[in-house]
């Protein structure tokens, strides 16, 4: 078989944490306010401090946003709530100690902060309709790229399809407190961005969870589709897909590129009014690898195909056998076609080589339009890819695969 391959939660606007329009602020305990999720009026709502006195979770014991009443350790404080506020303590410390990030801007200064300048966690009633948001309530006034919020997460996951209330407090609070974390650098980039930065910190946290597992499908099955540029919905799968990219970029140019990354959007980072991560791509391969994006996302590409059934720790992802595989489109050889390629995308082709001792591919039309392309090329026995090549020349097709 020939496989050739062509390579080419939102937080809304907010006031200044410490302008005339920070106040007054909404929380889902503040009287009268229109946030989608909150507390009811009548809730009694109480406090439990995280043990390392970072996060202040706020929880019901009666009424729709009434938690899971359990308390095994007799406490007096639901295990549940117990469970979320250790959670968050072991999140913080491994994207603040182990990975390096910064934590969550503080909400000190500001009127409605849940009390004090702990990070809030809100335990509210989702009713099905998502499950955790973090949300933005005000950013620095010389800088509004870092900003200062909250997070609101689902009660009892009542309904929901989790294995279990402590993987979904895991996912939840590791995917939402990133989102706090990207804020403490620029909030206002894009969603690959953002939220595929945050799955891909979740499977750092924690790799047995399933959730990075679950959305990398997402862009594998999208990758014709331009790495910065969203699915239009709610929930776009091509955003938390690319996480993938972000995988990548770790595992081939080593720790703390994702975080690199993030220092180089904000605001003013290197002379630069405000930087968008697509465009740092570039700058920071070259200063860690003297490598290029466009070379980088032709690896990308390669290390897609190894994948799922085909996967291959010794040339792609480490635990890319887990992952959902690249489906290449199948076509009879010789082919002939007309591609409409974006920039940073991939498109995959699989032909049978019924009886043929060897293969290729090219790309025929003007030469201006060929520029940037990059043409791959690799014979599968079985479920094994043998050597990736890339084409020196794509119009050519003078380099020939052994597919005897």
């Amino acid at each position: 078989m020939l496989a050739p391959a062509l390579a080419a939660c939102g937080a809304g606007d907010a006031p200044p944490l410490d302008g005339p329009a920070a106040a007054p602020l909404d929380r889902p305990d503040t009287r009268g306010t229109e946030l989608q999720f909150r507390f009811d009026p009548d809730d009694a709502v109480e406090t439990f401090a995280s043990a390392s006195g970072s996060f202040l979770v706020h929880f019901a014991r009666e009424g729709r946003s009434a938690v899971p009443a359990e308390d095994a350790d007799a406490t007096g404080v639901p295990d549940f709530v117990e469970e979320v506020a250790a959670i968050y303590d072991e999140v913080i410390v491994h994207y603040r100690d182990v990975l390096g990030f910064r934590p969550p801007r503080s909400d000190e200064d500001l009127p409605d902060n849940g009390g004090d300048g702990r990070f809030d966690v809100y335990l509210v009633d989702f009713a099905g309709v998502g499950d955790g948001v973090f949300r933005v309530d005000a950013c620095e006034p010389d800088d509004e790229g870092r900003c200062a919020g909250f997070m609101t997460q689902e009660n009892d996951y009542s309904g929901y399809d989790y294995p279990s209330t402590r993987i979904a407090n895991r996912i939840l609070g590791s995917h939402e407190l990133f989102h706090a974390v990207q804020a403490a650098y620029d909030h206002g980039q894009d969603t690959p961005m953002l939220e595929g930065s945050a799955v891909w910190a979740t499977e750092s946290f924690d790799p047995s969870l399933q959730d990075f597992e679950g959305f990398v499908g997402g862009y594998l099955s999208n990758t014709d589709r331009s790495l910065d540029v969203p699915m239009i919905g709610p929930v776009d799968p091509f955003s938390y897909g690319s996480a993938l990219f972000f995988q990548f970029l770790e595992e081939r140019y080593g720790d703390g590129t994702v975080r690199e990354l993030w220092e180089r959007v904000e605001d003013g980072a290197s002379g630069e009014a405000d930087p968008v991560w697509f465009e740092q791509l570039d700058p920071l391969l070259a200063s860690r690898a003297r490598a290029t994006f466009a070379d980088a996302f032709v690896e990308f590409a390669a290390w897609n195909l190894l994948t799922g059934l085909h996967a291959d720790p010794e040339r792609s992802y480490a635990a890319g056998a887990g992952y959902r595989g690249l489906v290449p489109r199948s076509v009879a050889a010789p082919h002939a076609g007309r591609l409409r390629v974006f920039h940073a995308s991939a498109q995959y082709f699989s032909a049978p080589p019924d009886g043929r001792a060897a293969m290729t591919a090219a790309l025929a039309g003007d030469p201006a339009q060929l520029e940037g392309l990059a043409l791959l090329l690799a014979a599968r026995r079985g479920r094994a890819y043998g050597e990736i090549a890339r084409a020196d020349d794509v119009a050519s097709g003078v380099e020939l695969v052994d597919t005897a």
